[in-house]
């Protein structure tokens, strides 16, 4: 708004709303968690077997109201 003198328009106001989903997005998905959400691990569980375990990464997506 001081930029441009004008109040923002609400088309404006959804992308920038979509914009810091998107780079909050990119921050939790980064580093050892990419790599963890990757590549599954392998643990022995209690009954002694061993299980891979994939870690799923979901994300909810509230850009539009329609969804």
């Amino acid at each position: 708004m001081k930029h441009y003198n004008i109040t923002p328009s609400a088309d404006m106001l959804a992308h920038l709303k979509r914009e810091r989903i998107h780079d909050a997005s990119r921050f939790i998905v980064g580093g050892a968690f990419a790599d963890a959400h990757k590549n599954p691990r392998i643990a022995e569980c209690g009954d002694g077997i061993l299980r891979r375990w994939l870690l799923p990464l979901v994300l909810h997506s509230a850009d539009y109201k329609e969804k």
